[in-house]
């Protein structure tokens, strides 16, 4: 998220971490830096298909 000031990163993660809690809540977020995905959700999908996160391959 190098392309946002540090502040609006900030409140962008908190507000997809509270909003996540909710049952049922499905965020779609696109990036073109995988890490900042993995940072906030449970699972990850590229092309349709789910990628295995490291806490799954054990890194």
């Amino acid at each position: 998220m190098d392309a946002f000031e540090p502040i609006a990163v900030f409140c962008f993660v908190s507000l997809v971490r509270r909003s996540i809690k909710e049952p049922g809540t499905c965020i779609l977020l696109a990036s073109r830096n995988r890490e900042d995905i993995e940072v906030l959700c449970d699972e990850v999908y590229e092309n349709g298909c789910r990628k295995a996160s490291e806490s799954e391959v054990g890194n």
